[in-house]
C-alpha cells in the first residue's frame, strides 16, 4: 500500500490533415484537370482511394481505382465516358495521408460527368452529280447534339458544287448538310466521306461519327458545230460522253435562231429526246451573210443523272433569191 514518487507519461499527438469535401462538373471523356484539394492544417503528402463508385460509367483515362501513395496531381488526368441521357455522380473515397503517416479523415470527391452524344456513322446517295443531298446529320441516340464539327472531308477528287462542304468546319447545325452537293465527272461513283465530332448544347464532345456520300457522276457532252445550206437538212447527231455515263436522253431547253425561219417539222422545246432530234431540222437563211442558230441542251445519263447543258451550233448559209422574170 505505499505510495512512490510520481512518474510522467507524455503522449506526443502527430497532428492529422483536414482536407474539405471536393466537386466539380466535367464532360463525358474530358480529363478532371485539378488536384485533391490541399489540407486546411497539417499537409497530406499521399492520398489513398478507398472506394470508388463509378455509377455504371467506365473509366476512359487516368488511373481511377482504388488504390494508395496517391499524390495530388494523381487526380488531374482521369476521366470517364458517359453515353446515358444525363448527368452521372463519380465519387471518390479518399483518405489523406501526412509524411509521417498520419491518416486523416475520409473526405469525397464528387464527379459530376455531363453526357456525351452518341451518333451513328450514315450513309447518303447515291446522289447525283450536282445534285444537293437532301439529308440531315443522323441524331444521338443518347443527349442530344446540339451542333456538329467537321474535323475532315474526302473529296476523292470530286470539288463542291454547292452548300458550305469547305472542309474543317464548326458549329453546324443538323440541316447543314442538306445543300451541300459535289461535282463528278469522272465515269464511275465517288464516296465523299465527313468525318465529324458531334456537340451538346453544353460543349461536351462525342465520338467521331462518319458520312459517306456516294455521288453518281453526270455526263459530259462537248459542245457540236455544223454548217448547212439554207434549207438543208442538219443532219447531225448528237454527241454521246465519250468516257462516262453514256447519255440516255436529251433536253432541249432553248433554241437561238437569229431571225432565221424553221421548218415546219423542226423540232421544239421538250425533254425525252433521243440523239436523232435534229437530225430532220432545217433551216431557211434568205440574208446576205451566213447566221447562226443554237441549240442548247442538257444530257441525261443512263443513271439518271443530269449533266452541264452544251451547245449545237449549226452555220446556216445563205440562198440566193432572184426574182422571177418576163420578157416580149
Amino acid at each position: 500500500g505505499c505510495a512512490g514518487d510520481e512518474f510522467t507519461v507524455t503522449v506526443r499527438v502527430e497532428s492529422e490533415p483536414v482536407v474539405a469535401d471536393q466537386s466539380l462538373t466535367v464532360c463525358s471523356e474530358e480529363t478532371s484537370g485539378i488536384d485533391f484539394n490541399s489540407s486546411s492544417t497539417v499537409s497530406a503528402a499521399t492520398y489513398n482511394i478507398t472506394n470508388l463508385e463509378l455509377n455504371g460509367l467506365t473509366v476512359s483515362a487516368g488511373n481511377a481505382a482504388v488504390s494508395n501513395g496517391l499524390t495530388a496531381a494523381d487526380l488531374a488526368d482521369d476521366a470517364f465516358t458517359n453515353t446515358t441521357n444525363g448527368a452521372i455522380d463519380v465519387v471518390y473515397t479518399v483518405v489523406p495521408v501526412t509524411a509521417g503517416g498520419c491518416q486523416g479523415d475520409a473526405f469525397t470527391i464528387t464527379v459530376t460527368v455531363n453526357p456525351e452524344p452518341v451518333v451513328s456513322d450514315q450513309t447518303v446517295g447515291p446522289v447525283c452529280s450536282d445534285q444537293p443531298l437532301g439529308a440531315n446529320f443522323n441524331s444521338s441516340s443518347t443527349v442530344a447534339a446540339a451542333t456538329y464539327n467537321i474535323t475532315n472531308l474526302e473529296l476523292n477528287g470530286l470539288t463542291v458544287s454547292a452548300g458550305n462542304a469547305g472542309g474543317i468546319t464548326n458549329g453546324l447545325t443538323a440541316a447543314d448538310l442538306a445543300d451541300d452537293a459535289f461535282t463528278n465527272i469522272t465515269n464511275a461513283p465517288v464516296n465523299v466521306v465527313y468525318t465529324l465530332v458531334p456537340l451538346t448544347a453544353g460543349g461536351c464532345e462525342g465520338q467521331v461519327f462518319t458520312v459517306t456520300v456516294t455521288i453518281d457522276p453526270e455526263p459530259v457532252v462537248d459542245p457540236q458545230t455544223t454548217t448547212v445550206c439554207s434549207d438543208e437538212l442538219v443532219g447531225l447527231t448528237l454527241a454521246d460522253d465519250v468516257d462516262g455515263p453514256s447519255v440516255a436522253t436529251y433536253n432541249l431547253i432553248g433554241i437561238t435562231d437569229n431571225g432565221l425561219t424553221a421548218g415546219l417539222g423542226n423540232q421544239v422545246i421538250g425533254n425525252g429526246l433521243l440523239s436523232d432530234a435534229i437530225v430532220n431540222d432545217t433551216w431557211e437563211n434568205l440574208t446576205s451573210a451566213a447566221l447562226d442558230v443554237v441549240y442548247t441542251f442538257v444530257p441525261i445519263g443512263n443513271n439518271g443523272c443530269a449533266g452541264d447543258e452544251f451547245t449545237v451550233t449549226v452555220r446556216v448559209e445563205s440562198e440566193p433569191v432572184v426574182a422571177d422574170q418576163s420578157l416580149t
